[in-house]
């Protein structure tokens, strides 16, 4: 397994590198494909699954080498929006893509616009709003407020450049936790 995800019903998500999309069924005590319950083409059973993230509103976000997939179980729960936030999914080679929060459309951001890489290994939001993104070129901060990125490298103190994909978590003293 590549990832995991918890989601707000509390189901386990796991994306492998290689086998698809997986849940964990309470009722059997095992993982599930997802492809076994739905289309084929809609997520295939080789891709590689690099990201799974819930939004507010209840929506699975689901990133491929493929492309990104949303998977909505509105069906199953309602669910309240009690958080205004964007989505932000980082790319293998390709950058940024942020949806913000309440718009259907993507806005697009790489190097050009001042990403340390565009190869994305991680994404965390700091307590004020700010996205710390790993690369394999350094570490860059995005400040929403003046839409400008500032650039960390191993100059500034990291031992390396190069970040290891999905290795970062928000400690609970608000500290960012990265691996190399």
């Amino acid at each position: 397994m590549f990832c995991l995800y918890q989601d707000s019903r509390n189901r386990i998500w796991a994306g492998s590198s290689g086998s698809g999309l997986f849940y964990f069924d309470e009722a059997s005590r095992e993982f599930k494909g997802l492809n076994e319950e739905i289309s084929a083409d809609y997520i295939r059973k080789s891709t590689y699954i690099s990201s799974i993230l819930e939004d507010a509103g209840g929506a699975l976000w689901v990133t491929t080498l493929y492309g990104l997939y949303s998977l909505d179980f509105h069906n199953e729960n309602k669910y309240d929006v009690t958080a205004q936030q964007n989505l932000w999914f980082g790319t293998g080679d390709y950058g940024l893509e942020v949806r913000p929060y309440g718009q259907a459309l993507f806005r697009h951001m790489d190097k050009g616009d001042g990403l340390a890489s565009n190869a994305i290994r991680g994404l965390l939001q700091d307590a004020n709003g700010n996205m710390w993104i790993s690369t394999n070129a350094g570490m860059s901060k995005y400040d929403p407020a003046s839409q400008s990125f500032r650039n960390y490298t191993k100059e500034d103190g990291f031992p390396s450049n190069e970040f290891n994909a999905n290795a970062c978590l928000m400690a609970s003293d608000g500290s960012a936790v990265e691996a190399h």
